[in-house]
């Protein structure tokens, strides 16, 4: 099993920030990933049709080295008392974006879940975390992500390296304000 890969002591010491916040939808929880989360998230990790040779536990390794380093936000989508999959904010900030990316168990596919949990993660990005804008980047051939992509606004602006379409969404007011009652302000976001 995957979790067995991990010693005790570092399975302890996983270090997921506390103060991801918790979102929530009509019948979604999106919360922080702790270890109890260690054998979803290899089903999740390894069932991804665009990167299906990926180890989880390095995935799991430097998602948690992205927390330390505050250049990532994720949550753990629970449904049915189990983690569905993970979306989140990767790669830095830089110049107010974020780059969301987004996998599923593929026994929670085709239900809605992803079309659930975007606008509450879009919402999230523009007023708690006062980005300006949010990319994605699929294949082509991914095609529920692309249709996914579409219903929430997103809009393809290029392709990059001859194979990931670039899509960006900004949110319909040009401007965002920030909300100064947000529980949550990573410090590399600045104030």
């Amino acid at each position: 099993a995957f979790a067995n890969t991990f010693s005790a002591s570092s399975i302890l010491a996983m270090n997921f920030p506390p103060e991801t916040p918790m979102l929530t939808t009509k019948r979604l929880t999106l919360r922080a990933m702790t270890a109890a989360d260690l054998e979803d998230f290899a089903r999740v990790v390894t069932q991804s049709p665009e990167r299906p040779d990926r180890d989880p536990r390095q995935t799991w390794l430097a998602a948690e080295a992205g927390f330390a380093a505050r250049e990532l936000i994720s949550w753990a989508i629970a449904c049915e008392g189990s983690m569905a999959g993970t979306i989140g904010f990767y790669r830095g900030f830089k110049d107010d974006v974020g780059e969301i990316g987004y996998m599923l168990q593929r026994s929670f596919q085709r239900r809605g879940i992803l079309t659930e949990t975007l606008p509450a993660v879009l919402a999230h990005a523009y007023e708690s975390l006062g980005l300006r804008m949010v990319v994605a980047y699929t294949e082509d051939a991914n095609e529920p992500s692309l249709r996914l992509l579409r219903r929430q606004g997103f809009i393809r602006t290029e392709t990059v390296d001859g194979k990931y379409r670039r899509w960006e969404h900004v949110p319909l007011a040009r401007t965002c304000t920030r909300r100064p009652d947000a529980d949550f302000r990573p410090e590399f976001l600045g104030s």
